[in-house]
């Protein structure tokens, strides 16, 4: 029985229905020049929380435990109590994960980082 699939390159409109059949989202990254790592933030948009490492920009969204889980990059066991944690998580501890994952992925809005990117120019300018 798989438990883990591989699912190769996918078009953009079919992320978000992608996403949403996920039981989790796992980000496990060693790379430390990863920026912001966006697919964290788009599963978090559809309300799955990440499981990420703690790593670049990924630590800057996730904060762990409310919005979903970090772990040291290349410790399994670790990555492994993060899913341990998570897979406990009764439903009202879940949808109360699941909404502050939206609530943080629409901070990453392009209008929300485009309005605050002008207030932050428009500052400098006076």
């Amino acid at each position: 029985n798989k438990v883990v699939n591989y699912m190769g390159g996918m078009a953009q409109g079919e992320l978000p229905s992608f996403y949403q059949s996920l039981d989790v989202f796992v980000f496990p990254t060693i790379r430390k020049e990863e920026s912001l790592g966006l697919v964290g933030l788009e599963a978090m948009a559809c309300g799955i929380p990440s499981i990420c490492s703690d790593i670049g920009g990924i630590k800057t969204y996730i904060e762990d435990g409310v919005n979903g889980y970090l772990f040291t990059p290349g410790s399994h066991e670790e990555l492994a109590d993060s899913l341990l944690n998570y897979s406990g998580l009764d439903l009202s501890e879940f949808l109360h994960m699941s909404d502050h994952a939206i609530k943080t992925a629409k901070k990453y809005d392009r209008k929300v980082v485009i309005s605050d990117l002008r207030k932050k120019l428009a500052g400098l300018l006076k």
